[in-house]
């Protein structure tokens, strides 16, 4: 049955995105330094996309914390739409879509 089939290859994708556990959070925080704060807004389990905002008072703490969620190994893709300014603080907001894993 082609529907079947097609349910259980969208099972295989899925299950090749990682959960999303403290430990994932943990590691995207931990790839800026402890000027930046992260606020998670949301995840999509269905393409592996995670939706957060991350804070600094120093703009040059925005590109560096880019290059380091891409190259940490978590991602696979990496996105934001620039920054903004408000109250001493840049705020970007980023799509990230969640690696699978290597088979």
């Amino acid at each position: 049955n082609g529907l079947t089939a097609y349910t259980q290859d969208l099972d295989d994708v899925l299950a090749g995105y990682p959960d999303v556990t403290n430990a994932l959070l943990t590691r995207i925080e931990n790839a800026g330094n402890s000027s930046i704060t992260i606020n998670f807004n949301a995840y999509n389990a269905s393409d592996g996309t995670l939706l957060f905002d991350a804070k600094s008072s120093e703009v040059i703490d925005i590109p560096t914390y880019i290059r380091s969620l891409q190259n940490c190994g978590v991602f696979s893709t990496v996105a934001y739409t620039g920054y903004s300014y408000q109250n001493g603080l840049y705020t970007i907001n980023l799509r990230c879509v969640l690696a699978a894993p290597q088979q």
